[in-house]
């Protein structure tokens, strides 16, 4: 690929371009199952793997979901609201089926409440301080919900008999991020299609890399060649100050990659295999002490970021990154890093076509590509105030279930894979990308001087992991002790 970068910069050299309550007993028996029911076609579904749960008749019981989403810019309610006027939209209609049918197996009716992202921790705290059963479940943003769950307003997970966070509809990475000891704090998984839309890619302008000659990335991807090192040498001498003025802006000038603060340090860094917070074998977490790592991915993301054909979008809000994406809308970048609910909403009118790719690896060495998981995303979490633990758990694994088989498919295929992906490698880039997600306690709890440092770093322009780690070392430790010490006490 080398003399095809060559080639690149010397035609963009030349270039002129400018361009998201009842009651009831669970006593009456009723019809059971998931296996072999008709699929909207009226023909038998593929079989599904049972959730084995027992049949029961909740005689109309309201079951009370508390979300985000009540903001203006904030789509968390596409986990549960189908809203009649979007009747017709394949997301919109799969979630209400998944909602019928929940709701006919046990009797029940879902009710959501949305609230605003400022007010979701009082709300919440409001409500566990009455001690009053006023809610079955609460869908938290990650790092909102870190927070909260210091307060010991959550049961675990896994303290619901009938939730198994073994089955293919939970998330496995998100268990073993999220895990205390015997104790589960959050899950997420096929029940959330805003955290798969909260998930990092990078994407590719397609007709610029036909323009000059360059092969898609398709096949370094599949090959397991697709790295940090690789794509520092694809961008290499794009940047163009295209008007002349002496600077180097998105709304008129050409880059090779555009980066986000708010997602693109974060993606970067977990993509290339960096935690902050690991776990040892009895599941008790602990502060890494990879320095050696952390340190090269800095210095690698480094020269991306700041090597001279990049731009770095520092202000971290969603006018800063609609400015920042005016540049790939043009067709005047070669990369940008995004998370796919970005995408449908900031790219759905884009004219230049654009391919789908994982975040790149570390090295060739690393073995699977990994895909970050923004902070923005939903969590499952359980009110301690939960007046019958068995319902709650039997409804929820009910449409974490049910979503696998009905909504993530409509999600994958009909959302992400046609409307967005664009072609068929996106497709299967798009797989890649879903296989490992990463979540990390020392993200989504902020560890003080850790949490977020690697975006801290590169909005200093600096490298230097070692002097920031050693600074924050105690005060990060000493808050990851109150966090084990809360879930230990509380649970």
């Amino acid at each position: 690929m080398g003399n095809k970068m060559r080639i690149l910069a010397s035609l963009l050299f030349a270039a002129a371009l400018f361009a998201s309550c009842g009651g009831g007993n669970p006593e009456t028996p009723m019809k059971s199952g998931t296996e072999n029911e008709t699929d909207e076609s009226g023909g038998l579904a593929d079989a599904r793997i049972s959730d084995d749960l027992p049949a029961v008749d909740y005689g109309g019981y309201e079951y009370r979901i508390l979300t985000q989403g009540a903001g203006a810019d904030d789509t968390s309610w596409i986990d549960f609201m189908a809203d009649e006027s979007r009747s017709g939209e394949v997301l919109n209609d799969a979630v209400y089926a998944r909602n019928l049918e929940v709701e006919e197996r046990f009797n029940i009716t879902i009710k959501l409440t949305m609230e605003t992202y400022e007010n979701m921790p009082s709300s919440i705290k409001k409500s566990i301080a009455s001690g009053q059963d006023e809610w079955d479940l609460f869908m938290v943003q990650m790092v909102q919900g870190g927070a909260m769950a210091l307060n010991g307003d959550f049961l675990p997970v896994n303290a619901l008999a009938n939730v198994d966070l073994g089955k293919p509809w939970w998330d496995n990475q998100i268990n073993k991020s999220y895990v205390i000891g015997k104790n589960v704090m959050f899950a997420n998984g096929a029940i959330s299609p805003m955290s798969y839309l909260c998930t990092s890619a990078v994407l590719f302008n397609k007709n610029l890399f036909g323009n000059y000659g360059i092969d898609y990335p398709y096949d370094e991807v599949k090959a397991g060649k697709w790295t940090f090192d690789g794509m520092r040498q694809t961008i290499k001498g794009a940047a163009q100050d295209l008007n002349s003025d002496g600077k180097l802006t998105p709304d008129s000038d050409f880059f090779g990659f555009l980066a986000f603060c708010n997602d693109t340090p974060y993606s970067f860094y977990y993509g290339a295999g960096g935690m902050i917070v690991e776990h040892d074998f009895e599941n008790m977490p602990y502060l890494t002490d990879d320095l050696n790592k952390a340190t090269t991915i800095a210095e690698k993301l480094f020269d991306i970021i700041w090597g001279g054909d990049s731009f770095y979008q520092a202000t971290g809000t969603a006018d800063g990154l609609r400015d920042m994406l005016v540049a790939f809308n043009g067709g005047r970048s070669l990369f940008t890093s995004i998370l796919f609910d970005h995408i449908k909403r900031y790219l759905a009118e884009m004219e230049n076509d654009y391919g789908v790719l994982p975040i790149p690896k570390l090295d060739e060495a690393q073995p699977n590509y990994l895909s970050f998981v923004n902070g923005a995303s939903p969590m499952v979490a359980f009110p301690r105030t939960v007046g019958e633990t068995d319902r709650t758990g039997i409804v929820l694994e009910a449409l974490a279930s049910s979503s696998y088989y009905r909504v993530k498919p409509v999600l994958y295929d009909n959302i992400l894979k046609v409307r967005t992906a664009r072609d068929e490698d996106s497709e299967e880039m798009i797989d890649i990308i879903f296989a490992d997600r990463v979540f990390d306690m020392g993200y989504s709890y902020m560890l003080p001087g850790y949490g977020a440092f690697m975006r801290e770093l590169m909005d200093k322009k600096s490298v230097n992991v070692a002097s920031t780690w050693e600074k924050n070392e105690t005060s990060a430790k000493r808050q990851l002790d109150k966090i084990v010490d809360s879930y230990q006490q509380n649970n």
